[in-house]
């Protein structure tokens, strides 16, 4: 298992191989934690790029964690049970 150094450098690689900061968080994670995400769900981490697609309102980074976190702990039907969110 490697550590967390050598994902943020894999990440880090792929950031300044032109992709997103989202995209890449996406993609090594889908990698190191065997996820089974498609195309079609690493493309859906295009649009947190650069902050909220250019609006640099939030960092695609965090929004990369976030499509991670969910891609393991997240639901597929509503009887699951929902991650608590404070309202």
């Amino acid at each position: 298992m490697p550590d967390s150094t050598v994902l943020a450098k894999k990440a880090t690689q792929l950031f300044k191989d032109g992709f997103y900061c989202s995209e890449a968080i996406i993609q090594v994670f889908n990698e190191h934690l065997d996820l089974g995400l498609n195309e079609n769900a690493i493309r859906m981490a295009t649009g947190f790029g650069a902050g909220l697609r250019g609006g640099k309102c939030c960092c695609g980074s965090l929004t990369g964690a976030v499509m991670v976190l969910s891609a393991v702990k997240g639901r597929t039907t509503k009887e699951e049970m929902s991650m608590k969110c404070s309202h």
